[in-house]
């Protein structure tokens, strides 16, 4: 299997694998209420105690309290405003928008691929009570492995003759490894047990004794050399726990499964269609993004950062290149330009991310994949499964949302003379307040602080003092310096210092609380800065974000309350308040 095969396959596996955490209904101890509960109706649509839970664990709404009986009428409401914003989006026909019916289109082939994943990869797995018990005692004995990595295998095999010659692993290690903390340790895992590693590696690790070395073993990755440098096994196994630990062990082999049965399916799916990359027009594509993404600042991961303006400049300067054929297949070909649209016509949240040359390969690869199997699925009309339905439903929900809030957004502005006027009109909110400095020697008894204060009314220096016995140890490090602060910082002390004038010695004064029962304290002011307004300039652009969130929040409460007079809304907040959910003590999360 070459490598663009193995792209193909592995976006598959980690899909289904999501899927499968994300599917079916978990029971919970609830008496007065079911997961089946209706707590909302909006027009014609249900919102069930089950719909609520997943809404409330996976996707929280940013804006909800923290927390208790608010955050979960936070949630509901939002649900409901994004209900009542769909249906006036489908009334207004936005979803006769072109590029919205490609977004949806696209969530339609999401939905029926996960239904071919559950059709032929997870209903043909099963695990049976002994595969989860011989798990579990496997889980019981731990192994600290270190290992050695290479990109192939010639490369890994020089590296076990080195080894056995006497080669420093250290050195081997620091050579190899480009992650820092691993070419510092040696590559060391640590302690790993059972499920924690690669399964071929996990195999490999198996079959070696203390201090002996494997041959190369593969990975997904690359090449491994490992060696396991101790074990060590647990206490005698109780049924108490195995019982605690079945489930986590039953998912893991599950998973295990499930990956073998995809690979297989997707291999035998996408060999015949003898895909190739065209490496110039390939390398003509990675130029270009990485002149668009180099200056970007760093993201997380997850975060998507090929926005439609992104692809727009890489249409630009890609002009040339359009044309030329990037990717060929049994029956097909994609040029550059058909890539990018393609690219264009996946919602943003759910676009690649491009992090380097790499991962673009595997993207493509994993783009191909997906159409292929949305093929194979929707030619089943697995998109009319009853699940898939729903799934689908509440994704041109998502869509619908989306645009309809653009929509509102898109009519709010704030000009610079709005900032302007709002700045002048509130000077209370952009005035710094009056602040002062002090030197600060903090004792834990009075006659301690009197005597410090003796010393220095006597000329000692004070922050020589406030080094050597003062137990605020952050502020003794400095000499004893607090750095500029208002009156309402530091309590008591904060108000007294700020109303005495620069050169004042003060004390002692009880402080309670502190590091780490209160004591006295002892300080002198040494600066004062007098109340000021904080410049035009350096608050403008905070200050138009701000009004602009509070214009744009105003719009869409006024919008929301016109369409709850529109259509047919019924919360039952009565019934809501019995709803537990992760947050409430004492409660498992649905998933």
């Amino acid at each position: 299997m070459n490598r663009m095969y193995k792209i193909l396959f592995l976006g598959f596996l980690f899909g289904g694998i999501l899927f499968a955490g994300c599917s079916g209904k978990k029971k919970t101890k609830t008496s007065a209420i079911s997961d089946n509960t209706v707590i909302a109706k909006v027009d014609n649509r249900d919102i069930t105690v089950h719909d609520f839970k997943l809404s409330y664990e996976l996707f929280p709404y940013m804006l909800r309290p923290r927390g208790g009986e608010k955050a979960k009428i936070g949630q509901l409401n939002h649900m409901i405003q994004r209900i009542l914003f769909a249906q006036e989006a489908e009334k207004r026909g936005y979803g006769h928008d072109p590029q919205i019916e490609k977004y949806i289109d696209f969530y339609r082939k999401q939905v029926a691929i996960k239904q071919l994943y559950n059709r032929v990869v997870k209903k043909k797995v099963t695990v049976s009570e002994a595969e989860v018990r011989d798990a579990y005692l496997k889980s019981l004995t731990q192994y600290h492995v270190r290992h050695i990595f290479a990109r192939t295998y010639d490369q890994a095999v020089q590296i076990l003759n080195a080894l056995e010659n006497g080669a420093d692993w250290d050195a081997i290690a620091r050579r190899q490894f480009r992650d820092s903390t691993l070419a510092q340790n040696g590559g060391d895992l640590g302690w790993v047990s059972w499920g924690d590693m690669d399964e071929n590696l996990e195999k490999a690790m198996y079959k070696l004794k203390p201090n002996e070395i494997s041959p190369p073993v593969r990975s997904k990755w690359g090449y491994h050399i490992l060696q396991v440098l101790d074990v060590k096994r647990e206490a005698i196994p109780t049924e108490y726990d195995f019982q605690n630990q079945r489930k986590d062990l039953e998912n893991k082999i599950r998973h295990r499964k499930e990956r073998r049965v995809a690979t297989q399916f997707v291999k035998k799916i996408m060999e015949p269609q003898h895909v190739i990359l065209k490496g110039k027009a390939f390398h003509y594509l990675n130029q270009e993004f990485k002149s668009l993404f180099s200056n970007n600042p760093k993201l997380p991961p997850y975060m998507p950062n090929i926005f439609d303006t992104e692809i727009q400049q890489a249409h630009a300067g890609l002009k040339a290149h359009l044309g030329d054929t990037l990717l060929t297949f049994k029956g097909g070909a994609w040029t550059i330009g058909e890539f990018l649209q393609k690219l264009k016509d996946i919602p943003v949240a759910n676009r690649p991310v491009y992090r380097n040359r790499k991962k673009l390969y595997n993207d493509i690869g994993i783009l191909l994949r997906n159409e292929t199997l949305a093929k194979i699925a929707l030619k089943k009309r697995l998109d009319r499964e009853p699940e898939a339905r729903k799934e689908f439903a509440e994704k041109r929900d998502d869509v619908l949302y989306s645009k309809m809030l653009l929509v509102l957004l898109d009519t709010v502005k704030v000009t610079d003379a709005d900032v302007r006027n709002y700045y002048d009109r509130h000077p209370e909110e952009f005035t710094e307040p009056e602040k002062a400095n002090i030197r600060e020697i903090l004792l834990r008894t009075r006659p301690e602080a009197e005597k410090i204060l003796t010393r220095i009314r006597n000329g000692e220096d004070m922050a020589e003092l406030a080094r050597k016995y003062s137990i605020r140890v952050w502020a003794a490090k400095k000499g004893g310096e607090f750095g500029y602060f208002s009156k309402n910082g530091h309590g008591e002390l904060g108000a007294i210092a700020v109303s005495l004038p620069v050169g004042t010695l003060y004390g002692p004064l009880k402080v309670a609380g502190g590091p780490p029962h209160g004591g006295y304290s002892v300080f002198k002011v040494i600066g004062k800065r007098p109340p000021h307004k904080i410049p035009f300039s350096k608050v403008k652009d905070d200050l138009k974000q701000r009004l602009l969130q509070k214009r744009r929040s105003a719009v869409l409460k006024k919008f929301t309350n016109q369409l709850e007079k529109k259509y047919y809304v019924n919360a039952k907040y009565d019934l809501l308040k019995k709803v537990k959910t992760i947050d409430d003590k004492n409660n498992a999360p649905l998933l």
